[in-house]
């Protein structure tokens, strides 16, 4: 389903290519924009449709219960760019990245006045150690980017290939080479950075085309989703964290599975797969049953999500078609819908503060 979701995406944006907006292409909700409000809700990263320039940042406040739209724009006065991707939290700070615009912004978590703009190429993923430690990754660039926004510089260390999520382990950087489209090379390692020597010092074999890494009880479990052209099926692997030796690994049963977005909680591993919130369990005889949590109809296309520990539930972007606004679900750990919030275009990332 999420190799379908990008085609469709693809052919929209090819579609619609020659459009150009000036302006924002909503009204907000709430009209007074009054951006010094932002404290307690949840961020959503409105990616819009690539090459078009459309996407934005919405916030919904818990406290009045209504959702604010272009808050980038309304702050700056500017454009946030083409494909904003993922944003992340720092103290008082919020960094997003803006894929196909080549930029990274800082911002004031609190009223999203522009802080820091930095030059990267395709930027995609962010892990924040500190102001001093921002590392983004790169679509088509073999390297870790490192921001330091305290001194306004940016170093990179080289990671032999593209890397996608990165997670930061007992002072150890695990990046997943999630594609091979620009490098040529195989897209079926952990990468393992040594951020005190900005030196790549290791690789861990799993899959093809590991999505999310995650740490939990001295292990690392990676999900891989066989491959866009699903040449292997998808699998979770169990990888101890003290020699990196795959301990144990399961195969989802249907070659056209093409889950995403580990989360291990309370013994079971959630994703997205099948246009649903799935949850694998493992039985007595070390086999994989998969069951359907939360699910949408034919018209929705589910395509984040995220556990939020402080809500005590799960966060969920859908799409619908690509071409109107989406909408984010707030659902509980046994399925049940808590609130509907409407996004903006091609919603994605979910950022509680």
């Amino acid at each position: 389903m999420k190799k379908l979701n990008l085609f469709i995406f693809l052919i929209f944006a090819l579609i619609f290519i020659s459009c150009n907006n000036d302006e924002p292409n909503e009204t907000p909700v709430d009209n007074n924009n009054d951006n010094s409000l932002i404290k307690d809700g949840i961020l959503i990263v409105n990616e819009g449709l690539f090459g078009q320039g459309n996407g934005e940042i919405s916030y919904y406040d818990y406290a009045s219960q209504t959702v604010r739209h272009q808050i980038f724009y309304y702050s700056n006065k500017k454009l946030i760019g083409d494909t904003p991707y993922r944003l992340a939290i720092s103290d008082d700070a919020a960094i997003i990245t803006v894929n196909n615009s080549n930029k990274v912004y800082m911002v004031n978590l609190h009223n999203f006045l522009l802080l820091g703009e930095y030059d990267i190429p395709s930027p995609r993923e962010i892990f924040i150690r500190d102001l001093h430690h921002i590392y983004i990754s790169s679509l088509t660039e073999p390297y870790l980017y490192v921001i330091n926004a305290v001194d306004n510089n940016i170093s990179k260390i080289y990671c032999d290939r593209p890397i996608e999520q990165i997670i930061e382990v007992n002072s150890k950087i695990y990046g997943l080479a999630w594609s091979s489209y620009y490098s040529g090379k195989a897209n079926k390692f952990v990468m393992v950075i040594d951020p005190a020597q900005n030196l790549l010092i290791d690789s861990i074999l799993v899959g093809i085309e590991p999505q999310t890494i995650v740490y939990k009880d001295n292990y690392l479990w990676v999900l891989t989703t066989g491959g866009y052209m699903h040449e292997e099926n998808a699998k979770i692997s169990k990888i101890s964290f003290n020699n990196y030796q795959i301990e144990q690994s399961w195969t989802f049963p249907n070659n056209n599975d093409y889950p995403s977005y580990l989360i291990i909680k309370n013994g079971k591993m959630y994703f997205l797969n099948n246009n649903a919130i799935q949850y694998a369990s493992i039985d007595d005889q070390n086999i994989l049953t998969i069951n359907t949590l939360f699910s949408v109809s034919s018209s929705s296309n589910l395509y984040y999500l995220m556990w939020d520990d402080d809500a005590n539930c799960f966060w969920v972007s859908d799409v619908k078609d690509y071409m109107h606004n989406g909408f984010v679900y707030k659902v509980s750990e046994n399925g049940e819908l808590l609130l509907t919030v409407e996004a903006q275009l091609v919603p994605g990332m979910v950022c509680p503060i």
